[in-house]
């Protein structure tokens, strides 16, 4: 998956997952249960129909604005490829995995509270 999340903070655009042998449909809940949000997307320069969620879009614009920065970023990045790269290697089963994640990703965004106190 090397390249996967590069793309994330300088474009916002979505990122595609086809050539990984992944979909935005099926990896957008795997994310979502593991508390990283995103949607499905096409992706524009893809040969399959605007129907098809070939890839995924991420809401950086609403880590920003909690204060993530670099070093956030690039772990949240790091959490995404993860499991992406366990939905491949297991299609049928990514719920420890996800629990992981949704662990991981948790204490990141206690750091950044949306209400601070």
């Amino acid at each position: 998956m090397i390249g996967f999340f590069q793309t994330l903070l300088p474009f916002q655009g979505p990122c595609a997952l086809r050539p990984q042998g992944l979909t935005g449909d099926i990896a957008a809940p795997t994310l979502d249960r593991a508390a990283i949000t995103c949607n499905a997307n096409p992706i524009p320069s893809d040969p399959k129909k605007m129907t098809y969620m070939s890839g995924l879009r991420f809401g950086v614009s609403a880590c920003t604005t909690r204060g993530f920065g670099p070093v956030e970023f690039e772990a949240v990045g790091d959490l995404i490829v993860d499991l992406l790269e366990g939905m491949r290697a297991n299609p049928s089963d990514s719920a420890a995995l996800e629990a992981a994640t949704r662990e991981q990703a948790r204490a990141i965004t206690q750091r950044f509270p949306i209400y601070p106190d």
